[in-house]
């Protein structure tokens, strides 16, 4: 495993939670991290549907991978964004924090935080370039994730 993720290793699994988006729709929530290329990246899809309905609100798959400039990326697909290329931004131990441009004109953000042994926040955020300060064209979900386990067979 790279150096550059060894702190992320503790995410690699399936994570699930529930919560509503900005727009008010009832939330779940999968996020799954795996190793790939023998340490060399991390794949990170994320997924969330509408609780009541189970219609794809937003998909997401992509690597997370050390560029040849040293900087983390993460390389994905998305079904409203497209193509995305976003870049890690430094922070505290136990975040991973990306942000970047998509070709549709938006700035996107997603925030992981550790918040405890078996839970992350997944923070994601997007809003028309240009529109930092108008909230209301801010599209912004937060939800708190737990490790997915098995079920005890007693």
């Amino acid at each position: 495993m790279r150096k550059a993720f060894k702190q992320y290793v503790r995410w690699i699994g399936i994570w699930i939670g529930s919560g509503e988006t900005q727009l008010g729709n009832p939330t779940r929530v999968r996020l799954e991290v795996k190793e790939r290329l023998n340490g060399e990246a991390l794949e990170v899809s994320v997924e969330y549907c509408h609780s009541e309905t189970n219609d794809l609100l937003h998909g997401v798959v992509g690597l997370l991978g050390l560029s040849a400039d040293g900087i983390i990326r993460y390389s994905a697909y998305s079904n409203l964004h497209g193509n995305i290329l976003l870049e890690a931004t430094p922070d505290d131990p136990g975040v991973l924090a990306l942000s970047g441009n998509s070709p549709n004109k938006r700035f996107v953000s997603v925030t992981i935080v550790q918040d405890k042994d078996d839970h992350l926040m997944l923070t994601s955020h997007y809003h028309p370039l240009g529109a930092a300060d108008d909230e209301s064209k801010q599209r912004r979900t937060v939800v708190r994730l737990g490790r997915m386990k098995l079920a005890s067979r007693g």
